[in-house]
């Protein structure tokens, strides 16, 4: 019979039954059984920010994104297509608000604070799921066709309209997505990555993503208490 797995000192683990009545659970769940049209992904991460800090001010969030959409449209020509509207955000992303990829130096991109929209939309910084929320958010008050994509170990941002698909690198100012680098026996099943997400999947990346960075964060925390204890 294998041992219990270890628990870090002063934690208290929720139970599935506690986790399924908490109001982010209930709100999440929601949104993706309803309509994939009301997903919006900076709701979810912002949601998912309060169940680390519930004083996020997930509305005041919500109302910034509204005002940054307004000033992409009044950046872009009177008379502006889709594609130009997502030039137009670009230019407004990386050249005029300033916002640029977190580079690890160790490659482990561990930080959740890099990863949840109000974070990123404070310091203007982010990992790649960071950045592309704040795309794909603007891209929905903004009306343009934009989608996640996944790659291996990263993502980006697909627009889809009729003038043509145009694959955004949201960590390279906007700039076009380099070749995925294959990798023989461990190439990834067909359908996995360079496959745009659709709304609800998109809610289960993000939730996923930063669910794994939180749990990487506590698991580092922990080991230190652990480490403390070893040490008297």
């Amino acid at each position: 019979v294998c041992a219990p797995a270890p628990v870090c000192p002063g934690v208290v683990l929720a139970t599935a039954a506690v986790v399924r009545e908490h109001p982010v659970y209930r709100r999440l769940e929601a949104l993706y059984t309803g309509p994939p049209s009301a997903i919006d992904p900076a709701e979810v991460s912002l949601l998912l920010a309060t169940l680390r800090d519930p004083t996020v001010p997930v509305e005041a969030y919500l109302r910034r994104l509204d005002a940054m959409a307004q000033e992409v449209r009044a950046a872009a020509p009177a008379r502006c297509t889709q594609r130009c509207l997502l030039q137009a955000l670009i230019r407004q992303m990386h050249h005029q608000w300033g916002f640029s990829a977190v580079e690890d130096p160790d490659g482990l991109y561990n930080n959740p604070d890099f990863d949840l929209v109000g974070q990123v939309l404070d310091h203007r910084r982010g990992y790649c799921e960071g950045l592309t929320v704040v795309y794909l958010a603007l891209g929905r008050r903004l009306g343009l066709p934009l989608s996640a994509v996944r790659a291996r170990s990263h993502v980006f941002v697909r627009y889809q309209g009729p003038d043509g698909v145009v694959d955004v690198e949201t960590t390279d100012d906007g700039g076009p997505v380099a070749p995925q680098r294959e990798y023989g026996l461990c190439r990834a099943r067909e359908g996995v990555f360079g496959v745009a997400l659709d709304p609800r999947e998109t809610l289960g990346f993000i939730a996923t993503v930063v669910g794994i960075m939180d749990g990487l964060a506590h698991k580092d925390a922990c080991s230190g208490k652990w480490r403390s204890r070893v040490r008297r």
